[in-house]
């Protein structure tokens, strides 16, 4: 019991070892990037709240009934770091449940030099 009490008492005193930047979330980030390297189906979130599959303006209705008719099984989510998180996870339980696998697209930046690759 002592044991334990002294453990404690030192990681009060010692805190939490973890620097701020160790423990801090960055969202992914998204660019204006051309459709041709990413992964298909592409759903793109838009700012405005509007879809785009492949790059062409689709409904979710739509979309729900092209997974649903077994036109593709899985299915990529492209969304900006700033689009609303629960936005993102709606639609991705909106996919999950029409039967469709879902994956996000994120863009990857290189250190210091700005550019970046798109990646799943």
């Amino acid at each position: 019991m002592n044991i334990v009490l002294l453990l404690l008492l030192y990681f009060l005193v010692a805190g939490d070892p973890a620097e701020i930047e160790e423990r801090a979330i960055t969202p992914p980030t998204v660019q204006d990037l051309p459709l041709d390297g990413l992964p298909r189906p592409l759903v793109t979130m838009r700012p405005g709240g509007g879809l785009a599959l492949n790059g062409v303006p689709i409904s979710p209705d739509a979309l729900r009934g092209r997974i649903t008719s077994d036109e593709f099984s899985r299915v990529h989510i492209l969304a900006g770091q700033d689009h609303p998180a629960q936005a993102v996870l709606a639609l991705s339980g909106i996919l999950s449940a029409a039967g469709a696998e879902v994956q996000m697209v994120t863009l990857r930046q290189e250190s210091r030099s700005g550019t970046g690759r798109g990646g799943s």
